[in-house]
């Protein structure tokens, strides 16, 4: 009996132990992540596979985080902003158009802002790509996947709170101000021109296989998240304790 005793404890323990090491990485991105700004690199990736996608040329590196009370939102800026004339991505279980910030028709370029759950899981996305001059037109699906090692802070409620200088003196009060504006705008959007690629129309239409073609009337599949991982954990939990109470009372019945 002690035996079996022992095992149970084990059992639980090694279970336990699982559970609480899983369950704070799900969640550590949320609690790490304080409201301000971030910036973060990215791939774009076909959809079939985990080849690069000719699109991840379309799309400037890095994007910004915006983190507010824990909800999360990206701004991405796009070059060849005229061949890119649908950006799409899924919300709520539907996809939903992104939102254009800012544009600039001299340099071909835009800012887009769109919801963003998770930094861990890869967005699937979809886009819908047409060169007149060339006769091309397609709807593509991609997925974008952010390396969160880079995520980097650019601006937080934290370092942004300013602090009470009532022994300051005119002159360095008057620096602090400045200091602080410099600061706001190196953060704020820039929408200088940027690198662009050099991609000709006949390379687009030439490649035109690089990218999954989709229709309007596809399902909409929900990108995995890292909530998963819990229930994942706990499923398997369950299991493997009705197979351990099953072998346990067999072999009582035996005896």
């Amino acid at each position: 009996m002690r035996r079996w005793k022992a095992i149970s404890i084990l059992f639980f323990a090694v279970a336990l132990g699982l559970v609480l090491y899983v369950s704070p990485k799900a969640q550590a991105e949320a609690i790490a992540l304080q409201d301000g700004e971030y910036t973060v690199d990215y791939n774009i990736l076909k959809a079939e596979n985990d080849s690069v996608s000719m699109a991840n040329d379309y799309f400037e590196k890095p994007a910004v985080i915006h983190v507010s009370n824990g909800k999360m939102e990206a701004e991405i800026r796009l070059n060849h902003s005229a061949w890119i004339t649908e950006f799409k991505v899924p919300n709520g279980g539907v996809y939903i158009d992104t939102t254009t910030v800012s544009s600039n028709s001299a340099t071909d370029t835009r800012v887009d802002r769109f919801p963003l759950q998770s930094l861990e899981s890869p967005l699937v996305s979809k886009i819908h790509v047409t060169v007149p001059s060339v006769d091309y037109d397609h709807d593509y699906t991609i997925r974008f996947v952010f390396d969160s090692s880079s995520l980097t802070p650019v601006k937080t409620e934290k370092s942004a709170a300013a602090p009470n200088r009532q022994s300051e003196s005119p002159s360095a009060q008057a620096a602090s101000t400045a200091g602080k504006a410099a600061n706001t705008a190196a953060s704020g959007t820039n929408d200088s021109p940027v690198s662009r690629v050099e991609a000709s129309a006949e390379k687009v239409n030439s490649n035109n296989n690089d990218l999954k073609s989709t229709t309007a009337s596809e399902q909409v599949i929900n990108p995995p998240t890292a909530d998963t991982a819990p229930i994942a954990v706990w499923m398997a939990v369950l299991v493997i304790s009705l197979l351990f109470l099953a072998r346990r009372w067999f072999v009582s019945k035996a005896k």
